[in-house]
């Protein structure tokens, strides 16, 4: 829930969110699956490894 509320608190104020999915959880897997479905509606929801790859590339 904490990281869903932060991610759409960065969205409003302008940021461009990027939230790993694999490296957050929450007391259920649903509410998990649920919260990353609306973090991608504001922005990413991406594994670990995709994030780090892109640091490396950039």
């Amino acid at each position: 829930m904490a990281t869903g509320t932060t991610a759409r608190h960065a969205a409003d104020m302008g940021f461009h969110v990027t939230v790993t999915e694999d490296a957050c959880a929450a007391s259920r897997p649903g509410l998990h699956h649920a919260a990353i479905d609306n973090i991608a509606l504001i922005g990413r929801a991406v594994p670990v490894d995709m994030v780090v790859a892109e640091w490396q590339a950039a």
